[in-house]
């Protein structure tokens, strides 16, 4: 459980301070082999990139070969935690409505996989996502089937940037320090009873089993279904 707690801690500043303004776009890997997070599949990269609606944004890089792939504009976030009955959202940065996606076989790429998304303003390009007043992340998934598939490669900037990001604030700090507080703290309360409350990785009746899943039964994979 300390484990668990430290390798959060490790990557709430990325999160709270690093990444966190929308002017100075950056990407944040959510998990690797020494950072696990709640609920997270082994089989995917998770990343996200905090944003405004008013700004336009570019991401380029090449695609890789991921079996799923998808780049989601996430919006306000949900007052209900997806797979429970339960009014409890799931804490930040998670929880936001998916506003607009484009998955990879939607993508226009190049002979070589590589290409530009541009995400809010004037539609331009050939790829490109709406955003509105209320969208604030993009939220990014590779999930792979095969040991030889390919990760994307990605690289975001906010179109018009002229200038590095500047030096913190006192007051940014302090409100940093808050929310990677409140981040460590939820991510250690939330997940182990959300995924008891789903219902959808854990049986009561067989604790010590791995959970049959009956998969003629679900519903299949969509951005909404997984960020909400």
């Amino acid at each position: 459980g300390f484990r668990y707690m430290t390798q959060n801690l490790s990557q709430a500043f990325d999160l709270a301070l690093e990444t966190k303004d929308p002017r100075y776009p950056a990407l944040h890997v959510f998990c690797s082999p020494t950072r696990k997070l709640g609920s997270d599949n082994a089989d995917c990269i998770y990343m996200q990139a905090w944003i405004d609606g008013e700004s336009t944004y570019k991401i380029s890089g090449t695609k890789g070969s991921a079996r799923m792939w998808n780049i989601a504009v996430q919006g306000p976030r949900s007052a209900i935690a997806y797979g429970t009955a339960v009014s409890r959202p799931l804490h930040e940065p998670f929880g936001d409505t998916p506003e607009a996606n484009i998955f990879g076989h939607e993508l226009v790429t190049h002979w070589d996989g590589s290409f530009e998304l541009y995400i809010g303003g004037e539609r331009q390009g050939q790829n490109w996502l709406p955003t509105t007043k209320g969208s604030r992340k993009i939220f990014l998934r590779q999930y792979f089937d095969r040991w030889n598939e390919e990760a994307a490669e990605y690289r975001i900037e906010r179109v018009g940037m002229d200038a590095p990001r500047p030096i913190p604030t006192a007051e940014q700090m302090i409100e940093a320090m808050q929310w990677a507080g409140n981040f460590v703290y939820d991510a250690v309360d939330f997940w182990p009873e959300w995924v008891w409350e789903s219902g959808d990785q854990i049986d009561p009746e067989a604790l010590n089993q791995f959970r049959g899943r009956n998969l003629s039964n679900e519903k299949p994979w969509s951005a909404e279904a997984e960020a909400m």
